[in-house]
């Protein structure tokens, strides 16, 4: 009995492996809307994706951001790196913020496994990240009954509502 146990163990292993399927080791639930989890962030910032790091080996590990503004927090660099992930260290894949693009992200957030080199990471257990386009910052603000669910708020109403917590 014990060995068609190891044996099944055996086989499944051969099945996930080689079909390509990510696995997935983080376990957090969806903490709920940037509102409500990027407060318990380290610091939160308004920043541009500058490059990505790792490209030249063909992986896009981690990302380089220039900080526009800190919302929360302290930060005291102009730029740092934000290190990703497929899912199973709780972190967001990078390449899912173009180069480019100006984002509002609660760094460090719980759930997230901590950076390496130095480097900072984004808490996937959560929504905290926000894209900023045209002015606007867009994304799931505070609505904590859909996960998906988009919104829409002019930057400075959002720093206001962010930084009296509403």
């Amino acid at each position: 009995m014990k060995i068609v146990k190891i044996m099944i163990a055996v086989i499944l292993l051969c099945v996930v492996s080689c079909t390509g399927m990510d696995v997935y080791a983080c376990s957090c639930s969806w903490g709920g809307p940037f509102f409500k989890v990027a407060p318990q962030a380290e610091f939160v910032i308004k920043g541009k994706i500058m490059s990505y790091h790792g490209e030249e080996k063909g992986i896009k590990q981690a990302m380089d951001v220039e900080v526009l503004e800190v919302l929360k927090g302290t930060c005291h660099q102009k730029n740092i790196r934000i290190w990703g992930g497929k899912g199973w260290l709780c972190r967001p894949d990078v390449t899912q913020f173009p180069v480019g693009t100006e984002w509002i992200l609660g760094i460090n957030g719980p759930g997230s496994k901590p950076g390496i080199e130095g480097g900072y990471a984004i808490s996937i257990c959560g929504q905290y990240w926000l894209q900023v386009v045209n002015g606007v910052v867009v994304g799931n603000i505070d609505n904590e009954q859909e996960r998906e669910f988009s919104q829409e708020l002019p930057l400075e109403e959002f720093k206001k509502r962010f930084r009296n917590g509403k």
